[in-house]
């Protein structure tokens, strides 16, 4: 039997080894511990976010509504933002009423207090309903900056869809309902595929929905040392075609 020896209240005493009585041995000293922190947990109760900051409340937009993700019907996600009237005027009096109305707009730098950045940027946010990304709110530090953010219209379209949308020319279409390529459903060449043993997969959760994937795990497993090239079968046919013409 292993003995280790340990010391609590500087009076030496022998504690069998977790080894040998696994599960019944606990050191004093985590019990006292785990004790301690349980009752302070329990005698804290959370407090409100509003009640603890209320400037620090999150932000609710009024476009994020079911009905608004029920109509996308594009592959980018990002909401739709049309700048409105006098932009540059709600911009300036907000800032005046963080800063102060003796403010020079102008020249202020928003990286000074971190604070005062978060609650200006937060109430041009609920103002113009129009949420700043990280990538942005990390290099927004003069007050023209903001004003250029929500001053650019953002549409919910890619630029492929777009096009769509105009008056193309007769000669020009393009096809955003395109069909996958089927080797087991296609009946011009059944049977033939130019990329064996590769899968055919949609990645995002909207169209897995409406392309399914094409299985190729075992072709990888095949390897026919008889089958012949691509070119070989197309010289074959063309002989065809030419014994066919000189019959007629």
């Amino acid at each position: 039997m292993s003995l280790a020896r340990t010391t609590f209240s500087s009076q030496p005493f022998l504690v069998l080894s977790k080894a040998v009585y696994p599960g019944h041995v606990q050191s004093c000293n985590r019990k006292v511990l785990t004790n301690i922190f349980k009752r302070r947990i329990k005698e804290e109760e959370p407090k409100p976010m509003a009640e603890i900051e209320p400037e620090r409340a999150p932000v609710k937009f009024s476009n994020y509504t079911e009905n608004n993700l029920k109509k996308r019907t594009s592959i980018q996600t990002r909401r739709a933002y049309l700048p409105p009237e006098d932009v540059e005027g709600k911009v300036h009096r907000i800032v005046k009423e963080v800063y102060g109305k003796t403010a020079d707009v102008q020249n202020i730098d928003l990286d000074e207090d971190r604070r005062k950045k978060f609650t200006v940027l937060t109430k041009m946010m609920k103002e113009f309903d129009h949420f700043i990304p990280n990538t942005e709110l990390h290099d927004m530090k003069t007050i023209d900056q903001a004003v250029n953010f929500f001053l650019a219209e953002v549409r919910d379209t890619t630029c492929l869809e777009d096009l769509t949308k105009l008056d193309l020319p007769k000669n020009l279409h393009i096809n955003t309902e395109y069909l996958r390529y089927d080797r087991e459903n296609n009946p011009l060449w059944p049977g033939k595929d130019a990329f064996p043993g590769q899968q055919t997969r949609a990645c995002s959760a909207k169209f897995a929905r409406k392309y399914n994937v094409v299985d190729k795990s075992k072709d990888k497993y095949i390897f026919n040392l008889n089958r012949k090239t691509f070119f070989e079968e197309q010289t074959e046919l063309a002989e065809i075609i030419k014994k066919e013409i000189y019959r007629k």
